[in-house]
């Protein structure tokens, strides 16, 4: 597992008092900069700049458990739900601290792309030596088709 956390600023509310419903996907998906930026031991400005694949979104999803409020500490949880052999499927739980209660659940799905011309390809093989490296997935587990 992955983890992050951050606190909930007085941008990020709405006029009901409570994060606005996006947040969760702009939560989870800095989770996500983070853990890939530590996968590839990478600085992320050099390899969007450099990189001859990409990683783009194309699928998500988000469930609402309870409401997060200006002010509270949130962990981000990102654990790999499943690799294929061109796409990750990201799965995310938002937990309030102190109290550990569930806020919500995300998935996003990335597909594997060249940069030039989004065609799909392989996942790369540092991209899976990195997930391995941060026990996202075991060291045996290998690409399913």
């Amino acid at each position: 597992m992955f983890i992050t956390r951050v606190r909930v600023r007085f941008h990020e509310i709405d006029r009901a008092g409570i994060a606005y419903f996006a947040r969760s996907f702009q939560y989870c998906h800095e989770t996500f900069e983070d853990m890939l930026a530590r996968a590839l031991d990478v600085d992320l400005e050099r390899f969007f700049r450099e990189s001859t694949w990409m990683l783009p979104l194309v699928h998500a999803e988000s469930d609402y458990r309870m409401p997060i409020v200006l002010g509270q500490d949130l962990r981000i949880e990102l654990k790999i739900a499943r690799v294929g052999k061109t796409s990750v499927h990201f799965a995310y739980r938002i937990i309030g601290e102190p109290d550990g209660v569930e806020r919500g659940k995300v998935t996003l799905v990335h597909s594997c792309v060249e940069r030039q011309g989004f065609i799909t390809r392989p996942l790369p093989d540092e991209l899976i030596a990195g997930f391995k490296a941060l026990g996202l997935i075991p060291p045996e587990v290998r690409r399913k088709d």
